[in-house]
């Protein structure tokens, strides 16, 4: 499944779709990040993580790509967090020490509206070093997205526990991680689990004054708890752009 553009490509280098040409293409960004000796960010313009045998041969496909790429950084966008979790390879070049997934590898999901919040929980439970969400087409007021990393269950609160040995967001209802194993748990801060936060405007979309309302409520509510947050060129002015290479 394709994603619709989000112009990263304005301060991202590449834009990487599936084609003929595609190990060519990844090659020779990995030459030269390696002979620049600067890293290149690459955003994955189709979703691997959907349902359907199309994904499965992306995914494969994408997975080597990335071990033979170690100096690219890979901004992998989804809105399937629920199935993205079991969908990473769980060994060699996949998983360090501590069972999280390569450095190199970063994974979002787009977070429009009360619905794709309650799902918020799915996304913090991949053992990703980075995690980044996108609003870019807010359907209802959305205004604290964190309150949904506590849930009921029956007649107990759960709140969402940090695992101290990959870094996974896990139930403090849970036996133990379902990443690593571990049963050692902390308390958290918002910053601890997303590593930032890009506010985007769908300008295919009329931007009414709701919408400008919406996304400065946003902003200051991940000023307050701690997240970057970055806006696409031309929206939102006061914001800062698009992360630079050592704020990805």
């Amino acid at each position: 499944m394709k994603m619709p553009a989000l112009e990263f490509e304005q301060r991202w280098h590449h834009v990487f779709e599936f084609g003929e040409k595609q190990q060519w293409q990844v090659s020779n960004w990995q030459f030269r990040a390696h002979q620049q000796g600067q890293r290149r960010r690459i955003f994955c313009a189709q979703d691997v993580f959907g349902p359907g045998v199309e994904a499965l041969l992306q995914r494969e496909s994408l997975w080597q790509l990335i071990e033979d790429s170690p100096d690219l950084d890979w901004i992998l966008l989804t809105d399937f967090p629920e199935l993205a979790r079991e969908q990473f390879p769980h060994d060699g070049y996949w998983r360090n020490a501590w069972g999280q997934l390569p450095a190199n590898v970063l994974v979002g999901m787009r977070c429009n509206s009360l619905r794709d919040s309650e799902r918020l929980p799915l996304l913090l439970s991949i053992p990703a070093q980075r995690r980044f969400i996108v609003h870019d087409r807010l359907e209802t007021p959305l205004l604290y997205p964190f309150a949904h990393v506590y849930r009921r269950s029956g007649e107990l609160e759960e709140e969402m526990m940090l695992c101290k040995r990959c870094g996974s967001g896990v139930w403090d209802s849970a036996p133990g991680c379902a990443n690593c194993h571990s049963h050692y748990m902390l308390e958290w801060s918002p910053a601890d689990m997303l590593h930032w936060v890009l506010i985007g405007l769908d300008d295919s979309l009329p931007v009414s004054d709701d919408d400008q309302q919406w996304a400065e409520q946003l902003l200051n509510y991940y000023h307050q708890i701690g997240i970057p947050c970055f806006s696409r060129p031309g929206q939102l002015l006061h914001l800062q752009q698009l992360p630079d290479e050592d704020d990805c």
